[in-house]
């Protein structure tokens, strides 16, 4: 009953504490701390004041102190008791485990001392002074330290201090995760002609995202002349620029922020030519697959066009070098993300393939999931946690390839400095993870337990709640065998005829009468029967209706 209660209190204290802001939520807390220790310390001096008053008053027989029932003595220690750990010490810092462990020792020892009271009363024993007072001491002691060490095991401050870290935000390493060691920032120090980027003027796009960023990050250790951020967002351009701004400073790199979109080809233009860029690394792009499944032309003209408008603008501006950023989605697409990813990739291909031996270096990159990165797994496994559960997992089987953001950016720069023009790289990830270990593994490092048949009262649940639309059970690996070396042993050259420029040109025409029509239908069409794998949503035929999201 205990149990059940304090899992309900717990669970409308949480619920309520999500609709309220942070700086709202925060004093809460602090007078929620307040409240609760004071709560303990009075209800304990109550007690043994009760347990000496009564105490006395049968051991010396003191016809002016008014004496108590056996039964309602008891009674009171009893609810006293329960209500100061049920209501007290959760407020004062403790987790949910650490509650139930404090109730039920609270309950028992209790429990224990009012029998020993009860059956020496009712065989007509007297107790001495000393028995009840030390009793209430030890109980007072007891649950003094318990609420200290509780609330220092889980991070929490005492009461009038702020908490200076979330146990949630506490990850395991990337070795644990990745089941391998990360790649180190020992190669950031011009191998592998990372001087390509010196003193250069380096154009990110995507540049508030987070492998934006921290291609920004690195490449201002790399110092070029000058890094300009583009990005559409205006708070994630206005929060990278902020973040970078200093190091920057140090680093004597002028940072220029621009507020657009890869997709209006007269700022993007204006901004090549202005900013006299050498260097491009295209980031932006829209990668939550179950959104551009269910917006299909913002993501195909976002992600293609996008990616064609930049292309074109930076080969007419003469810049060195291209690099695409792509997605290991873009290997044999089902969805719309995917083939989106797809079609950059075949429209730099076939741009590489028309530049002459003077024209700029074009490239793609291609990796999987960055561990961490917005919208990932890990960041929505952290904010369900917080929630208090449960964490939902699509299916108990999938699997999916990681590294880090730090790895990523690093292995982009190198691929970016080495390749030779027309090349998709691909980057080793390792070994796929299981995506229901990595949920049990941020349940386990944020300090919660895990709720399952044989712990029922664990704090946080996993939910299977199936694929969504466009989604695979498994990615293909990136490296299979047919790649070639290349001079930096994660770094992989994959050999891809793409596809004809008559073929790219169908595409797109398909794709600007499809956005022109507000219809996906004939850039489906038009993707379906040039890129392998790729199921048109709106062919009755396939089993992926647009529409429907799990």
């Amino acid at each position: 009953f205990l149990d059940r209660f304090f899992d309900k209190r717990r669970t409308v204290m949480k619920v309520s504490e999500q609709d309220d802001n942070t700086a709202v939520l925060t004093f809460r807390r602090d007078i929620d701390s307040y409240i609760g220790v004071l709560l303990t310390d009075l209800g304990f001096v109550v007690m043994s004041l009760m347990i000496a008053l009564s105490s006395t008053a049968a051991d010396r027989n003191l016809s002016e102190v008014p004496t108590v029932p056996d039964w309602a003595f008891a009674g009171f220690v009893m609810l006293s008791a329960t209500i100061m750990v049920a209501f007290g010490l959760p407020r004062s810092g403790a987790s949910d485990a650490d509650g139930r462990i404090i109730l039920r020792t609270a309950v028992t020892t209790v429990s224990l001392a009012l029998m020993a009271i009860m059956t020496g009363a009712l065989s007509g024993l007297t107790l001495p002074l000393a028995v009840p007072m030390i009793f209430s001491a030890c109980l007072f002691i007891m649950m003094t330290v318990s609420r200290a060490i509780f609330a220092r095991l889980n991070s929490r401050q005492l009461p009038g201090r702020r908490p200076t870290t979330d146990p949630v935000d506490k990850m395991p390493t990337a070795d644990v995760f990745l089941g391998r060691t990360e790649t180190g920032e020992d190669t950031l120090d011009g191998l592998y002609g990372l001087d390509t980027y010196v003193g250069k003027s380096v154009l990110v796009s995507g540049a508030g995202g987070s492998i934006g960023s921290e291609l920004c990050r690195q490449l201002i250790h790399l110092r070029p002349g000058r890094l300009i951020l583009f990005d559409l967002s205006e708070v994630a351009l206005f929060d990278v620029h902020r973040t970078l701004l200093q190091t920057a400073s140090a680093a004597q790199v002028e940072l220029v922020p621009v507020l657009g979109s890869v997709t209006d080809g007269m700022l993007v233009a204006q901004v090549l030519a202005q900013q006299s860029v050498d260097i491009v690394l295209h980031a932006a792009a829209y990668k939550h697959v179950s959104l551009v499944q269910r917006n299909p032309l913002a993501g195909l003209s976002n992600n293609a066009l996008g990616t064609h408008v930049l292309t074109t603008a930076a080969v007419q501006a003469g810049v060195e070098r291209f690099i695409l950023v792509s997605s290991d989605k873009a290997m044999r697409p089902s969805g719309v993300m995917g083939v989106s990813k797809r079609l950059a990739e075949l429209i730099v291909q076939d741009i590489a393939h028309r530049m002459g031996d003077d024209g700029p270096i074009l490239s793609i990159v291609r990796f999987g999931n960055v561990l961490g990165s917005s919208g990932s797994v890990v960041p929505i496994f952290q904010d369900q946690i917080r929630r208090g559960g449960p964490v939902t997992v699509t299916d108990p089987h999938a699997t999916r390839y990681f590294m880090t953001v730090s790895e990523a950016g690093r292995l982009v720069l190198h691929a970016g400095a080495m390749s030779r023009g027309g090349e998709i790289f691909v980057l080793d990830m390792g070994k796929p993870v299981r995506i229901l270990d990595l949920a049990l593994q941020a349940i386990v490092a944020a300090g919660r337990t895990i709720r399952s048949p044989k712990v029922p009262y664990g704090e946080i649940a996993v939910e299977i709640v199936g694929l969504g639309e466009g989604e695979n059970r498994h990615e293909q690996a990136l490296c299979d065998g047919t790649e070639k070396a290349t001079a930096h042993h994660r770094i992989f050259c994959l050999e891809d005829a793409g596809l004809s420029e008559f073929e790219v040109a169908e595409i797109l025409r398909a794709l600007r009468n499809a956005i022109a029509s507000g219809q996906p239908e004939e850039a489906f069409s038009a993707l379906a029967r040039r890129i392998p794998g790729f199921r048109n949503p709106t062919d009755p035929e396939e089993t992926l209706p647009i529409a429907h999201i799990s």
